[in-house]
């Protein structure tokens, strides 16, 4: 599963940005809701039928690195090695696997922040 979010972004279908007046110095750019970004960094949480937790932390590139839930982590989520990124290991770590043979229905999360044992 590769988990995207929508994102504020330049329209790449407009052409152009344009001034809103002739005499004025405001240049409009036409923007977009819902283009589809990688995650930004933060945490994601997966919860599969009700009873097994997975974690992830999420690096600034968009790249998931598993975690024990009940070991929140210390300091912000750490970048893959740059061998991974010229092996092309960074477009895997992009993706979570869920068995569906085993489980039925997985809840995700996503969290700027990680989320403490009381959660």
């Amino acid at each position: 599963i590769l988990l995207l979010r929508e994102a504020y972004a330049p329209r790449p279908d407009t052409g152009r940005p344009y001034r809103l007046a002739d005499d004025s110095e405001i240049i409009f750019h036409p923007m977009h809701t819902d283009q589809l970004r990688l995650l930004r960094q933060g945490y994601v949480y997966v919860l599969l039928d009700q009873e097994i937790w997975q974690a992830y932390e999420v690096a600034a590139e968009g790249t998931l690195q598993r975690f024990p839930v009940s070991q929140m982590p210390f300091g912000p989520p750490r970048s893959l090695p740059k061998v991974c990124a010229t092996e092309g290991h960074d477009v895997i770590a992009s993706f979570i696997n869920i068995d569906t043979l085993l489980y039925r229905k997985a809840w995700i999360a996503f969290a700027n922040d990680p989320w403490p044992r009381a959660v």
